[in-house]
């Protein structure tokens, strides 16, 4: 019997109720943002940890200081490259808890590949769209607060790639006066977060390719390069090291433990090392470290990693 001779293939209930499931989430997220791009966003940051109303300290808070949220911006497929997925079927390898709702498909062979194509493609697009992304709240704050520290509303802050640190700067800046804030600078290929007024193109293949006025304008950085690749770290630093000022900087380089070397070649002249704070990456199982040119409150340099 051909292929096509075969009974049409319909989702299971439970596949059915996955994807109306997702939809629902999807047109959520989707007001959500659309809230956000109009100005008008809702107090969503209880999922970064921010304070609730009647505990707020009244300090000359703008009208629309609203608290803002990472969830806001969910994973966008042609934004993949800077994203890192949240789920259990990755790399078109599914696991069985993935592939339950579709059921067997039969013991012949051609409804077999059939069910798992079908699985593979509803499920990636769930994956896609359902995953947050990002260091987990308390990363997020703990890096923001260092970046915050020593701060003035002559400084400015650079945040590369870091969308979910800079979500936690926007929302600590929340308790300053206005008049202390320091400026901040996102540097992001995600024009979705071009609803923020910080917001800078950023594309690493072109790491120079930035407007020539922030060329030695940041006296803080955090740069959180998505690919564990010498190409990629190595495009990353150059970026970096053309924003700071030349004058004691303080950096913050997030990546992989495996990135040690390179990140020392790259970074030795600013005094980058690895230190002992390691951030928490929501859905990423790689272990990362947290390089810097300073010691803290947080973080201590490492003594287990050689020079």
């Amino acid at each position: 019997m051909s292929f096509e001779d075969e009974e049409p293939i319909s989702l299971s209930s439970h596949a059915l109720a996955a994807l109306a499931e997702f939809h629902a989430e999807k047109d959520a997220h989707e007001k959500t943002f659309e809230k956000l791009r109009t100005g008008a966003a809702p107090r969503a940051g209880a999922g970064l940890g921010v304070v609730e109303p009647e505990d707020e300290d009244p300090v000359a808070e703008d009208a629309d200081d609203q608290p803002l949220s990472m969830a806001a911006f969910t994973e966008d497929w042609n934004e993949s490259q800077f994203w890192v997925r949240k789920t259990t079927c990755t790399n078109n390898v599914l696991s069985s808890s993935c592939l339950a709702p579709f059921g067997s498909g039969g013991g012949d062979r051609g409804h077999g590949m059939a069910w798992h194509g079908i699985a593979i493609g509803f499920w990636d697009i769930v994956c896609a769209f359902a995953s947050e992304v990002g260091f987990l709240d308390e990363t997020a704050f703990a890096l923001a607060d260092q970046l915050l520290d020593g701060a003035s509303s002559s400084s400015t802050i650079g945040v590369v790639s870091t969308p979910s640190v800079f979500i936690a700067l926007k929302n600590r800046l929340r308790f300053w006066p206005i008049e202390d804030r320091p400026k901040l600078v996102l540097f992001e290929h995600d024009h979705r977060f071009s609803v923020f007024p910080e917001f800078v193109f950023y594309d690493f293949q072109r790491p120079l390719q930035l407007p020539a006025h922030l060329k030695g304008s940041l006296d803080s950085i955090i740069i959180d390069p998505p690919f564990f690749s010498n190409d990629c770290q190595t495009k990353f630093a150059l970026t970096g090291r053309w924003l700071v000022k030349p004058k004691s900087p303080r950096v913050i380089i997030c990546t992989g433990e495996r990135m040690a070397t390179i990140v020392d070649k790259l970074y030795r002249s600013l005094g980058v090392y690895a230190t002992t704070f390691e951030p928490a990456h929501a859905g990423l199982s790689n272990h990362y470290y947290c390089y810097a040119n300073f010691e803290s409150s947080t973080w201590d340099w490492r003594s287990d990693v050689s020079d």
